[in-house]
């Protein structure tokens, strides 16, 4: 493995794998001297996509696929959550932010706080495979 990469790694399907999770990007974000806002960040919508991977389909055949790499200062986040139906998360932004908490609808909040962390969000779904990936400039 590269200093500029975490490569892909395979986590179990399940909330508690999130310490190995975050272990994983810290280990990146160490080996890269990434800023500890940029990290914070990353951190957040990583820990969203994920536990929506688990939270949305529990009975996936395989585990959850997180990989990290540095590309000219960008970061570049890659989730894949196979055996999974599609849920494009790049169109899904209607979350109600002003009204009462007791009156809004619950749901939406953990992505559109994805979409506000990071500078760019792709989604893309083929033979039951969901693949997110997060980008973010380095310091931003």
């Amino acid at each position: 493995m590269r200093p500029h990469e975490a490569g892909d790694c395979l986590f179990d399907r399940s909330f508690e794998a999130l310490d190995a999770v975050f272990a994983h990007a810290d280990g990146f974000f160490a080996a890269n001297d990434v800023d500890s806002q940029t990290s914070f960040a990353l951190k957040l919508a990583i820990e969203e996509i994920f536990t929506n991977f688990v939270k949305y389909n529990p009975n996936g055949r395989d585990g959850i696929s997180v990989g990290l790499q540095l590309d000219g200062g960008v970061i570049v986040v890659n989730l894949i959550d196979p055996d999974s139906a599609e849920f494009d998360v790049t169109e899904f932004d209607k979350v109600d932010t002003t009204s009462a908490l007791d009156q809004r609808v619950a749901g939406g909040l953990g992505i559109y706080l994805v979409k506000k962390m990071v500078d760019d969000v792709k989604y893309h779904h083929s033979d039951r495979t969901s693949t997110v990936v997060l980008t973010k400039k380095m310091g931003r």
